[in-house]
């Protein structure tokens, strides 16, 4: 199933030349890079990740994830229902990304966005210190 979405914080539009411009994130004292995007215009927070949504970020963002295929996932907390879909359209800072795999879980765990693989393969990923720079493959 596939439903409009968008992940971005400052929603360049296709004509902006600001479109696919890398997109720099710095790390945290542990190491984890998060940054901050909206789905639907709605602002959450993101952390780097293997990926997953929970039930409480689509929602506010107006994903009716229960259309998506519902599947197991193995979490760090056991295996859990999911919900698996595709967004239109992701947006990371400038990048701008199409037809995109997303996974749903329920409840409010975890409390931020996983940018997960599906994403993240679309990336060229270089780290220089505590900056992660990201730019667009294809």
């Amino acid at each position: 199933m596939r439903q409009a979405a968008s992940i971005d914080a400052s929603s360049p539009t296709a004509s902006d030349s600001s479109v696919n411009k890398p997109v720099n994130l710095y790390a945290d004292s542990a190491g984890n890079f998060f940054g901050s995007l909206s789905i639907n215009g709605a602002s959450l927070k993101y952390l780097v990740d293997t990926g997953a949504m929970n039930s409480g970020d689509v929602k506010y963002a107006r994903i009716n994830y229960k259309k998506g295929r519902e599947i197991r996932i193995s979490t760090a907390n056991g295996v859990a229902p999911a919900y698996q879909l595709v967004v239109n359209t992701l947006k990371v800072g400038a990048i701008v990304l199409h037809n995109v795999d997303v996974v749903v879980t329920e409840g409010g765990s975890p409390p931020f966005v996983l940018l997960g693989m599906s994403a993240q393969n679309r990336l060229d990923m270089n780290r220089k210190g505590s900056i992660l720079t990201m730019t667009k493959k294809y």
